[in-house]
């Protein structure tokens, strides 16, 4: 019997490289472009391929799609854990093409899940709230710039913040009219019936965790960075800390974890009993924050609201 056939993919903007386990093939390269992204997925479903591995980043969305349009699994997975499994196997060097040899075997030792892809609602929300915060990053910018500006720049800058100030009400409004409708609305509203939770971290949970609701309550803090992990070594106890995940989420359900420790009286007393254990007052939030989003997911796997009974 043949054991199956991963593929791995290093991808930048041009180019594929695309590696495969079990044949001793040299790395084949294709143009990062919709005919080499054809004559990739042709590949993989001739090859009847277990599992397409390739690393997350800014250049696969198109590979993405068309592995998604004809149904055949992939795995987007951390660079990072990729380099580390390099390291561990002994290879130091790097190239494209030792990349994608790498990835490939990856997925073959390490068998990551395929990714769950999220609706196109969903991917199009995240990206107007992408777009969203590249504006508030960059009228943050033009604020500190205005301080220092001469006179002779000062009116310029006033008619950038002018115009970004516009384009985040354009894009604020066209985020609105999108969690209106649809299952994406269903799934904002449901998340907004718990107190502390506003418009904004809603609509990024929807947009950045689409496993939400469908996985446990640890699964979905792991996703985020919000799970402890150990750092014990012999007698050692070392302090619990979190680490990785999506940054945005974790953000989001912090500053929601400082807005229910005031106005949710249920999570204003798991806070009050934390800090009462003399717990740090960013370790005690975070806890809340992990909570919230524990609790959070149980709303949205049973399609209930919010209720102080809520199961996790």
């Amino acid at each position: 019997m043949q054991a199956p056939i991963y593929l791995g993919v290093d991808i930048s903007k041009a180019h594929l490289d695309v590696a495969r386990t079990g044949g001793g093939e040299a790395a084949r390269r294709v143009g990062n472009t919709r005919r080499g992204i054809t004559a990739l997925v042709r590949m993989a479903r001739r090859l009847r391929v277990r599992l397409t591995v390739f690393e997350a980043g800014n250049y696969g969305s198109a590979l993405e799609d068309a592995l998604a349009r004809e149904h055949l699994p992939y795995a987007r997975v951390n660079p990072r854990a990729v380099r580390d499994f390099a390291k561990a196997a002994g290879v130091l060097a790097k190239t494209d093409a030792l990349d994608a040899r790498l990835i490939a075997l990856y997925g073959e030792r390490m068998r990551p899940a395929p990714t769950r892809r999220a609706s196109d609602e969903s991917r199009a929300l995240a990206a107007l709230l992408v777009r969203r915060r590249q504006l508030v990053e960059m009228t943050v910018m033009e604020k500190l710039r205005l301080d220092g500006a001469s006179a002779l720049v000062k009116p310029l800058v006033r008619a950038h913040l002018r115009w970004l100030q516009a384009q985040r009400r354009e894009l604020e409004a066209r985020i609105a009219r999108a969690t209106r409708e649809g299952e994406v609305g269903r799934q904002v509203a449901l998340l907004r019936t718990l107190k502390g939770v506003g418009p904004l971290t809603a609509t990024g949970l929807v947009a950045w965790l689409p496993e939400i609701g469908q996985v446990d309550g640890k699964a979905a803090a792991a996703l985020c960075g919000m799970a402890p992990y150990n750092q014990d070594s012999g007698g050692k106890r070392g302090r619990r800390v979190i680490w990785g995940g999506r940054a945005p989420i974790r953000n989001l359900m912090y500053m929601a974890a400082l807005s229910a420790t005031r106005c949710n009286p249920v999570f204003r007393s798991h806070y009050q009993q934390l800090r009462a254990r003399n717990k740090p007052f960013k370790v005690a939030l975070v806890a809340c924050a992990r909570k919230m989003l524990v609790v959070l997911n149980a709303m949205v796997r049973d399609q209930r609201p919010w209720s102080p009974l809520q199961p996790a």
